[in-house]
């Protein structure tokens, strides 16, 4: 199921974004700028969607591998 989810451009999307608006909110905080906990925020509700939708394609695999 890992393949699925990988080729998964929703997922992958999802994933890679969360990890550049971490990397963001870092470079924010390092600069004393207060806009970083938007990113941190933006960050965690990107990374949830992503592996929700991780879930849905790996749910949707192990259905159709069972039938």
């Amino acid at each position: 199921m890992n393949r699925a989810v990988l080729k998964s451009k929703k997922t992958m999307a999802g994933l890679i974004l969360s990890i550049l608006l971490s990397v963001m909110a870092v470079i924010f905080a390092v600069n004393d700028n207060g806009y970083w906990v938007l990113f941190v925020l933006a960050a965690l509700w990107t990374l949830f969607f992503g592996i929700r939708q991780a879930d849905k394609v790996t749910k949707a695999g192990a259905e159709g591998a069972a039938k």
